[in-house]
């Protein structure tokens, strides 16, 4: 098997058992503690990331990549099965902490085999296919989540996603295995920070990530919550709802990530920005939705940040290389960083307004996101 189609499998295995998971974890722990309880177990879980990312490419240049992705797979095994068999909230939250920390992880080792096989002029394509494995395993896991979750509960999930994990680690002993490690020096955080900021294409494309993963970590903490407490869907209608709302991941980012290669991702990335601002603020106007309209809605706001996603890997792939395991690593920080952020400021946001206007307030962020980017060098091969 050729080592990105491999690659490609895997991470296909690896998405679907964190799909299955992703959108009913608030809902989860809300059962052992508070609402409040549940933004700073995700804000702990994020930090702990940060700082293991800050510490892997360390890791990375004296282990090989194949150990590092197999430790981190079986570890994130451990705890899923720890989250279904578990009864109290300190064996919960210290499993799910576990779990969150090697799959932030896990995404980081992934990209380091990804970049050692793939060129610059064909970065959208690849990205593109990544992306795609990625969102294939996302887009059905909401309306199973939702089935499981009405007819057998929430720890059965857990278990369904140990089961597609542990087809990941076999995958890993096998294909993956093969795929060669290439030398990494180890780069002091602070000489890394340097060069992030000294490169403004790099620094700005990182900070339209971070956007973007501020407004993932909103949607998938809260859009769960809200729809099914305030606006009084079933978890099994849910699922609907969310499978629709996923389906431009697999439709866009593909042909997107292609079209980059020839025309570059600025324009494409302003357009993402607007399209996912305005769809949604639309969302806190939405006093009784139906299960059609609520599910339009949500599938505009994935346009838009289907298309931010692949333009933001298109084009930060095209600047670096394998080698740049340390600013690979800062890169992406973005995802545990706006876990850190998003939920401290939701709480600040409940203090002094309705739960509804969290969507509007999100949506104004988005728009105004454009302003980061406005000045970005256009690329393409």
């Amino acid at each position: 098997m050729k080592p990105l189609k491999s690659l490609y499998f895997l991470t296909f295995f690896l998405s679907i058992q964190f799909a299955f998971t992703a959108y009913v974890n608030s809902s989860y722990l809300a059962n052992f503690v508070s609402t409040k309880s549940v933004s700073l177990i995700f804000t702990f879980s994020a930090l702990l990331a940060i700082i293991g990312l800050f510490f892997i490419p360390k890791i990375l240049s004296k282990y090989c990549n194949h150990k590092i992705l197999f430790s981190l797979v079986s570890v994130s095994l451990v705890s899923l099965f720890g989250l279904f068999s578990s009864q109290t909230a300190l064996w919960i939250i210290f499993f799910f902490v576990l779990y969150l920390l090697t799959n932030y992880l896990i995404v980081f080792s992934r990209d380091i085999f990804i970049e050692s096989y793939s060129e610059d002029k064909t970065t959208g394509k690849t990205r593109g296919l990544i992306l795609t494995a990625t969102n294939l395993g996302w887009i059905f896991a909401p309306l199973v989540s939702g089935l499981i979750i009405k007819y057998f509960g929430y720890s059965q999930m857990y278990l369904l996603a140990a089961a597609f994990m542990f087809i990941g680690l076999i995958f890993i002993l096998g294909p993956i295995r093969k795929l060669k490690d290439l030398p990494h020096r180890r780069i002091p955080l602070l000489e890394t920070i340097k060069k992030m900021i000294a490169n403004k294409d790099i620094k700005k494309i990182y900070l339209a990530n971070f956007m973007l993963q501020f407004f993932y970590s909103w949607m998938v903490v809260y859009t769960p919550i809200y729809l099914n407490q305030n606006l009084g869907f079933s978890w099994d209608k849910i699922g609907i709802i969310f499978m629709v709302m996923l389906t431009p991941f697999i439709l866009i980012e593909y042909p997107l990530g292609k079209l980059s290669d020839k025309i570059g991702e600025k324009r494409l990335l302003i357009a993402g920005f607007i399209i996912t601002g305005l769809s949604t603020s639309l969302i806190s106007f939405l006093t009784n939705p139906n299960l059609i309209t609520m599910s339009i809605v949500l599938f505009m706001t994935r346009v838009g940040a289907a298309t931010i996603e692949i333009m933001t890997e298109s084009y930060f792939f095209r600047k670096v290389g394998a080698l740049d395991a340390d600013i690979i690593s800062f890169f992406r920080n973005t995802f545990p960083l706006s876990y850190i952020i998003a939920p401290f400021l939701a709480v600040i946001f409940f203090v002094f307004f309705p739960f509804n206007y969290m969507f509007l307030a999100l949506g104004i962020i988005m728009f105004l996101s454009i302003l980061l980017i406005r000045s970005l060098n256009n690329l393409h091969s």
